[in-house]
């Protein structure tokens, strides 16, 4: 079985915020020897007021 350390979570970067955080511990879980679960931050188009009352 796999060994799992600690989970991640990875955002989108912008111009004014570039989060580095999930970094250290990704190889902190290497250094250990041990899988890290990744959790991708996905974009998608925010439903409008509109659109929700139909």
């Amino acid at each position: 079985l796999y060994k799992f350390g600690e989970t991640v979570s990875i955002c989108f970067w912008t111009d004014t915020w570039q989060p580095d955080s999930f970094y250290d511990k990704i190889a902190s879980n290497r250094e250990k020897g041990m899988h890290t679960l990744c959790l991708l931050d996905i974009k998608i188009k925010e439903q409008s007021i509109e659109n929700l009352m139909r």
